[in-house]
């Protein structure tokens, strides 16, 4: 199963998202896991971008590396920026660089429950 992360509110989505792939490919305990998502119509360009970034979670180990992760490339942001994070199971949150500044371990835990398909009683 996979989880899924896009970039919100910021006017330089695609290159954040690039960026963020970059640094989740970066990662040992990551490597393989991390996919730029299906591409998506850009109804105002002639091409194709890509929203999205996957991230196969089946395990914890996997959980609490994109967690922690994303939680340390949020506070290594210099503009404001959002990201959008969605849980197999459909589960999802939005967490932006003040938050994750302002104290980041509330942060990965809050992203680790959205992650773990087994939290909130779905088994």
């Amino acid at each position: 199963m996979s989880a899924a992360i896009r970039i919100q509110e910021t006017d330089n989505a695609f290159t954040e998202l690039e960026s963020l792939h970059g640094w989740l490919i970066s990662r040992p305990e990551l490597r393989g896991a991390v996919t730029l998502g299906k591409p998506a119509r850009n109804p105002e360009e002639m091409g194709w971008l890509t929203d999205v970034v996957s991230v196969a979670v089946g395990n914890g180990g996997a959980v609490t590396a994109l967690a922690g992760s994303l939680a340390t490339w949020l506070v290594s942001r210099r503009s404001h920026i959002k990201i959008k994070v969605s849980g197999p199971d459909g589960r999802s949150t939005e967490v932006d660089v003040k938050q994750a500044r302002g104290n980041q371990a509330d942060v990965e835990a809050m992203l680790r429950k959205v992650l773990d398909e087994h939290e909130g009683g779905t088994t």
